[in-house]
């Protein structure tokens, strides 16, 4: 997954997804399909927080 400020601009964080990113909720949250085992199919949920070091 590739981060983005609200203008637009990449951050550098190539971020490696347990699975599939579903969706990307208004709250932030992120969806991620992890497993499709019949009778155990995994929706894990997760929330990025990013932080501005350098203020």
């Amino acid at each position: 997954m590739k981060v983005y400020d609200l203008e637009g601009n990449y951050i550098p964080s190539d971020i490696r997804l347990p699975g599939i990113l579903l969706v990307v909720d208004k709250d932030g949250r992120c969806y991620i399909y992890e497993s499709d085992e019949p009778g155990n199919k995994v929706i894990g949920i997760y929330e990025l927080k990013v932080v501005d070091r350098d203020n």
